[in-house]
């Protein structure tokens, strides 16, 4: 009787702790064997001296960028990608001709720091840190003219445009701040069932349920009605044909009503990039934090550096030192499903351009893990944003320092020669009128009761023409309501460590 074939897999990722996962893979495959092929992270070919024979025997890869031949790799049956996002392999003879490979993304183990990031940079712009930091670096202490010159988060509304597991981190943190949350998808989620979410994620964290956005929105039709209520949008949608260019002039146009803070975590493509360095300097947006841009990696002399009140980071906010583990989880899990015959997690769908989840009930990657359910239709997709940071979009060779890059915020004066000088205020924020009381809830409202934490009827328009202004909001900007939510405030804690602007721990670089 034969033995069964070994697993081979094939690490082309620096960072990956080859030892830790050949540990624990080995109690699902076991005598798998896992080798590092030695490749750069930005590499987007195989190196010329890779083993032929090697690269016959593997049966699995773990890889953002580099993939072989069907030819080269005859025996390979699944494929791990690094990242949430998977347009890089789009067009990919080994993943458009070869139904017998399975690639899976990375979707889920991103949550966590990409939300950290999101509303790191966004309380920076808010709170004027910056501007702050630059005073630092020149010993000069600038006092603001008024107290009143910062808006805090509480009554804002965050608007998730992609509620994946990126996305329902980001609202989890935003209802930790008091905020109110709308969330966008795709597709229609009319129903409790149609808004759960069955992807792996740490316990506590993300919105399983559905349950924290006050209203949803889908569609073409419904995009410029959910940018025009929001005061921070957050990105977390994939490049795919139908989202790419999604945000241009007519949809910055929408956000105006409240000047809106732009978070882009996607990819860069999703946003028309000259219309965003427009709307920055015309002041239709309050400001915007990019963590992806097009083109990428973003050229030394492009305007968008010196747009005003942006940030501007390399593709990084998925980086972490817990990442290596949430991955290991999911691939833990599919080892184990390929030997038991089973669809594997996050298989990505090649009409959707993302992945669809499939998990028995009984499944488990790890004693902290949340798994996916068996869903009843493999078509039930999921509108993810996790594309986050490390995805295609990125260069294939390594970012130049940007000494002349520059960041600017709002209400930033020009320094004259002396050591103390009164700050002007920025840009007029909108006005917030707080109750005298807090309402309070013990735990997130139900999905068929939301939290509405702004007054005004809710109000449905037809999709602008194309040559026309979109309405206005019909929320006004003031009257807001403030919510402290007693359940979510311990999230604080979790979420507010990336203010700390240095760190002893190593820095990774996995793209999302």
């Amino acid at each position: 009787m034969s033995q069964p074939q070994k697993d081979v897999l094939l690490i082309l990722m620096p960072y990956i702790p080859i030892e830790e996962f050949r540990e624990i893979l080995d109690t699902v495959s076991p005598g798998i064997k896992v080798v590092p092929i030695g490749n750069k992270v930005y590499d987007k070919t195989l190196p010329e001296d890779v083993d032929k024979e090697l690269l016959k025997s593997a049966t699995a890869m773990l890889s953002w960028n580099i993939f072989p031949t069907r030819e080269q790799a005859p025996n390979l049956k699944y494929v791990q990608l690094t990242s949430a996002g998977c347009n890089q392999v789009q067009g990919l003879p080994l993943f458009e001709d070869h139904d017998e490979v399975n690639f899976c993304t990375a979707n889920g183990t991103h949550g966590p720091q990409i939300a950290e990031w999101v509303f790191s940079t966004f309380l920076a712009h808010q709170h004027r840190l910056p501007a702050y930091l630059d005073d630092q670096k020149i010993g000069q202490w600038t006092m603001p003219e008024s107290d009143v010159d910062t808006e805090d988060a509480v009554g804002l509304r965050a608007g998730i445009l992609g509620y994946g597991s990126i996305g329902r981190q980001c609202a989890r943190v935003a209802r930790a701040f008091g905020m109110d949350v709308h969330a966008y998808t795709l597709h229609e989620r009319p129903t409790p069932e149609s808004r759960r979410d069955e992807a792996f994620c740490e316990p506590g964290l993300g919105d399983p349920e559905g349950a924290f956005p006050s209203r949803w929105f889908h569609g073409a039709d419904q995009v410029d009605e959910f940018l025009a209520g929001l005061d921070l949008l957050v990105i977390t949608l994939p490049l795919t044909s139908k989202t790419e260019g999604l945000i241009g002039a007519r949809q910055f146009r929408a956000m105006s009503a409240r000047r809106a803070f732009v978070s882009n975590i996607g990819r860069g493509a999703i946003v028309r990039t000259d219309d965003l360095v427009a709307a920055l300097n015309e002041g239709l947006i309050r400001g915007a934090a990019l963590d992806v841009t097009e083109p990428e990696p973003l050229p030394r002399d492009h305007p968008l550096w010196k747009a005003k009140n942006v940030i501007i980071t390399p593709h990084v906010s998925g980086n972490s030192n817990h990442y290596s583990q949430r991955l290991l989880k999911i691939m833990k899990a599919n080892f184990e499903r390929m030997r038991d015959g089973k669809p594997l997690i996050n298989k990505i769908d090649k009409g959707l351009g993302y992945e669809f989840f499939s998990m028995e009930p009984e499944g488990s990657l790890t004693q902290r893990g949340n798994y996916p359910f068996e869903k009843e239709s493999q078509q039930e997709e999921q509108e993810e944003g996790d594309v986050g940071d490390d995805d295609e979009e990125d260069g294939s060779t390594e970012y130049e320092s940007i000494d002349d890059g520059e960041v600017k915020m709002a209400g930033k004066a020009d320094k004259p020669d002396k050591q103390y000088q009164k700050r002007t205020a920025g840009p007029q924020m909108p006005t917030m009128i707080v109750p005298a009381a807090f309402q309070e809830i013990d735990e997130p409202a139900p999905a068929n009761e939301p939290v509405v934490l702004h007054d005004g009827p809710a109000k449905t328009t037809d999709d602008p023409p194309a040559n026309e202004d979109p309405p206005a909001s019909d929320v006004p900007p003031a009257n807001k309501s403030q919510i402290f939510l007693e359940s979510e405030s311990t999230q604080l804690h979790k979420c507010l460590h990336t203010w700390i602007l240095t760190s002893t721990v190593p820095r990774f670089t996995y793209r999302i």
